[in-house]
């Protein structure tokens, strides 16, 4: 099934979650100097997992989204991610 309100903008599985965390011990990730990131759960998700130790900033990119594909490729409302990510830089992404 293409389309499924349960998918939309879903947020990493457990499994996601534990890849994440390992990527987050890879050493090259110390070096990152800023994150763009598009505007969906996962991604903000995957961005806050694996650099979030580091002081880089975090931008929100609308452009960054999946083309709509998939239910999960939806965004759900921007206000509520600003309180979720409250690190990420929206200033870029329109609020609804």
């Amino acid at each position: 099934m293409l389309f499924s309100t349960k998918y939309i903008d879903a947020y990493l599985s457990e499994e996601g979650i534990q890849q994440c965390e390992l990527v987050r011990n890879d050493p090259t990730i110390k070096e990152a100097q800023i994150v763009l990131v598009s505007p969906l759960n996962r991604t903000l998700q995957t961005a806050e997992i694996v650099f979030g130790k580091l002081s880089i900033p975090f931008v929100v990119v609308p452009e960054l989204t999946e083309s709509f594909r998939y239910s999960c490729d939806l965004s759900r409302s921007i206000s509520d991610k600003m309180l979720r990510f409250k690190s990420f830089d929206f200033s870029g992404v329109a609020k609804f």
